[in-house]
């Protein structure tokens, strides 16, 4: 890569059925239930994913959410600064499957 200026952004990759259901996580191979996750301002942003990717079948979300370094920092959850994520999620055609990528502004 060339000298040039390049901002590295955080991003993220999972892929969920259209209940809310991950079985594919940084974490391991946990099931994970991520329907009622909200971000910090209280929107539902699984259920955005769902909804875009149902209706229009991909589509941009965005939500504000802490960083993984905000996340690994020792104090309370409610003190940690959040940043606005934007996210796509695409329907796999004829599943109830979405794959989403997202990254940090």
């Amino acid at each position: 890569m060339s000298a040039e200026k390049h901002k590295r952004k955080l991003a993220a990759v999972l892929s969920a059925d259209a209940a809310g259901y991950s079985a594919v996580t940084p974490s391991g191979r946990k099931v994970l239930k991520l329907f009622d996750i909200k971000d910090t301002i209280g929107k539902l942003f699984v259920q955005e994913y769902i909804k875009v990717a149902k209706t229009k079948g991909e589509g941009w979300t965005e939500y504000m959410y802490p960083t993984p370094q905000e996340l690994k920092k020792p104090i309370p959850r409610k003190e940690t600064k959040s940043s606005k994520k934007t996210s796509y999620a695409y329907r796999v055609p004829g599943k109830d499957l979405m794959l989403i990528a997202g990254y940090f502004e």
